[in-house]
Order: structure tokens, then sequence, then C-alpha cells
């Protein structure tokens, strides 16, 4: 199973997922994903676009030479949600991922790589599962 298909089955939980901590939690590990991995976002220069079309705001260029800075601002906003962006921002998740195989040029290598943030938001739905 590819990364795609991955961050697509964390979508469809955070869409049919009833608490709005649950979704909020589950949206922070999608961008987390998405923004760190190489597959996704080979290039740093790649990030606006994706940051404006999910979420529909533009930071200061030097907030995007670095990716934990993104992920920074971008937690900050997810924090900030209600449910209703929440469920909006997901489509437009769902839609990028369904209808762009691969949202940014992909590498053999980064596909290879074992994806620790994959298992770290696994272990956060076993988590909340288990609640």
């Amino acid at each position: 199973m590819n990364n795609n298909m991955e961050i697509l089955g964390l979508i469809n939980q955070a869409k049919q997922s009833k608490t709005l901590n649950n979704k909020r939690i589950l949206l922070f590990g999608i961008f987390t994903h998405s923004i760190l991995s190489k597959e996704f976002m080979n290039k740093n220069s790649n990030i606006p676009e994706f940051i404006h079309l999910t979420l529909k705001v533009e930071f200061k260029e030097y907030v995007y030479q670095s990716r934990t800075m993104v992920i920074a601002r971008v937690s900050r906003i997810i924090e900030k949600m209600e449910i209703n962006e929440i469920n909006k921002t997901l489509d437009v998740l769902n839609h990028m991922f369904t209808e762009i195989e691969n949202p940014v040029n992909t590498t053999e290598k980064a596909r290879k790589k074992k994806n620790s943030v994959l298992d770290t938001i696994d272990n956060w739905l076993r988590v909340i599962d288990n609640e």
C-alpha cells in the first residue's frame, strides 16, 4: 500500500470520526505527514501552493523555508477550526489525494523509506479508539 492510499485512509477515518478532537488530531497527522514527506513535497517551494489550496491561507516567505515552522503555523490554524471548517478541509484533501495520484513529484528512495509518521498516527488512532 502506498502512502497516497494511507493518507486517503486517514482522511476517511477523520471524516467518519464523531468527535471534534478526533477529527482535529487526525487532521494534524495528515498535514504533518504531507508536509514532512519528501514523497509528496520534495521541495519546500511546493509547500505554499499546498497550504493555499487546503487552508486558504498564506504565510510569509521565511516560514516556508522550514517545514517544522510551517507545521507549527498549520497546527495553530487547525486548533482554532470549527467542525465545519475541518470537514471542508478534509473534503479538499480527499479531492487532492484522489484526483492527483502523486500531488508532487515522488522519488523512489522516499517511497522505500520506513515511514515513522504514519506509524505514529496509527498509534494515536489505537489510543483514541480505546478511550
